[in-house]
């Protein structure tokens, strides 16, 4: 009875927290670029309205395009709810425009975004009118580009849909690079010239004359576009049925034995909470050290010939306490689950390749993308970020592959560790943690060779580390390899 009667406070009371959170999340996004005006609006000082407007223009056809190649496949022909649309009357026509319109909130949001920057350095009253005018074409410009990329995934869908399935790929690769330049501009350059933003406008004058004929014409193919994106559909969904008939659920993942290990081990780590936890604690330290050093607050000891060393440092050694002790456990975590892989006919090499690859996944991406992101805000040279990443890969590939070789000889004995597991917080905190004496030993033998790898490096004995620390550690994927064998 007392839960009946304080059900509609509690919904009333959950309402007002999503609606305060909703308003707080808004105001940090106007925020934000509001930041960014003021600390980088030099960039913009030198264009006038015309190249402002032209900026909007090349950006939204940019972020346009890449948006489109990652939402749109899965909008408008893998969502499930498409089957009830199309059969219920609903004219093709009418489907892709109410597609289309349920974008606005999001486009009326980026062209507000993009605005704020751009109206950097005028007075008030400029401010407002120039912004609203802004605004107003930015809209416009990001709903056109959107529904132009309807219209070009409708006719890529119809004629030759396999390239389809690489838009998503293309799409991530471009946010990256797109987010590395932002990065390098705003880190490097402290205005833009008058003479860049004139060679600016002499290109998208013709790319904007082309771009407008384009539209035009798909625009007068507006009444054939329903029809194709009604048989592409139907296409897509007949050729989606065989293949799901033909292999079914993730087999198609597991033809391999080292797959189907790896995919077992990630499975236990992204089922963790420890793991979320882990990303957030190393997404937050890299963040706190830009911060910090930005403030000034390592000025005492940091000096432009240093910072590359300290920096890369810090980043490999981070990382490794962040995520070094999942490596050591992860022949922990199997033990008795190895009689199936013995009745399977999974090789050790099955098993230390996949480890070796799962960890990779672990340690090295995460250094290889902490490492260049810190040292752009931090405004180290290009070429000296390039040479240090070569040995970002080789300190912690030898890292890992010394700390599977020692764990790999704690494969027997213990309780393994089923794939469903009780949903206790002592289960999940142990899980990622080394708890005999040899995952014990690979955790700190892999944070020793780091601390001694990282410091041949400050010291710039390069070649000293490549013979004693890392060559040695090559000979560990042999022992590994021989350990990993069901004996």
């Amino acid at each position: 009875m007392i839960y009946y009667y304080n059900r509609p406070f509690l919904n009333q009371y959950l309402y007002h927290s999503r609606a305060k959170l909703l308003i707080w999340i808004l105001l940090l996004g106007i925020a934000i670029p509001i930041y960014f005006s003021e600390k980088f609006g030099n960039i913009f000082m030198e264009a006038d309205l015309s190249k402002k407007i032209l900026f909007i223009a090349a950006e939204s056809l940019l972020v346009g395009l890449l948006r489109a190649m990652n939402d749109l496949p899965s909008q408008m022909y893998m969502q499930k709810n498409l089957m009830l649309f199309h059969s219920s009357g609903i004219s093709n026509f009418q489907l892709i425009m109410g597609q289309w319109l349920s974008r606005m909130p999001l486009y009326l949001w980026a062209a507000l975004i993009l605005t704020i920057p751009l109206t950097s350095g005028l007075g008030m009253a400029d401010k407002l009118t120039t912004g609203v005018l802004l605004f107003v074409i930015g809209f416009a410009a990001e709903m056109t580009v959107d529904l132009v990329c309807r219209y070009l995934m409708i006719i890529t869908m119809y004629y030759i849909p396999a390239i389809v399935k690489g838009f998503v790929g293309i799409a991530t690769i471009g946010y990256l690079a797109l987010f590395g330049f932002i990065i390098w501009v705003l880190v490097s350059l402290e205005s833009v010239s008058s003479v860049f933003w004139s060679q600016f406008e002499q290109i998208m004058y013709p790319v904007a004359a082309v771009c407008g004929a384009g539209v035009i014409v798909l625009l007068l193919l507006t009444g054939k576009m329903g029809e194709l994106y009604y048989e592409g559909w139907l296409r897509f969904v007949e050729n989606d049925k065989r293949i799901q008939n033909k292999d079914s659920g993730i087999s198609h993942l597991i033809s391999t034995p080292q797959n189907a290990v790896m995919i077992k081990d990630w499975i236990l780590i992204i089922k963790n909470k420890i793991t979320l936890v882990r990303v957030g604690l190393w997404l937050i330290g890299m963040i706190a050290a830009i911060v910090l050093t930005k403030i000034g607050m390592f000025n005492s000891f940091l000096t432009g010939q240093n910072t590359p060393a300290y920096v890369f440092g810090f980043v490999v050694l981070y990382t490794m306490l962040a995520f070094g002790e999942i490596v050591s456990a992860l022949y922990q975590q199997e033990k008795q689950s190895y009689l199936l892989y013995f009745m399977s006919g999974t090789k050790g090499r099955h098993i230390f390749t996949a480890k070796f690859i799962t960890s990779i996944l672990l340690v090295v991406v995460p250094v290889l993308i902490g490492y260049p992101v810190v040292a752009l805000f931090l405004q180290i040279d290009g070429l000296v970020i390039l040479q240090t990443l070569v040995w970002c890969v080789s300190i912690t590939m030898g890292a890992i592959l010394l700390q599977l070789g020692i764990a790999s000889l704690d494969r027997k004995g213990g309780q393994a560790v089923m794939m469903i597991i009780k949903e206790e917080d002592s289960n999940g905190m142990l899980e990622q943690v080394p708890q005999s004496p040899i995952p014990i030993l690979s955790s700190f033998a892999g944070l020793i060779y780091t601390l001694i790898a990282v410091a041949l490096y400050w010291f710039n004995l390069h070649y000293l580390f490549s013979v004693l620390l890392f060559l040695p550690c090559l000979a560990m994927f042999g022992l590994g390899v021989r350990a990993s064998e069901y004996r």
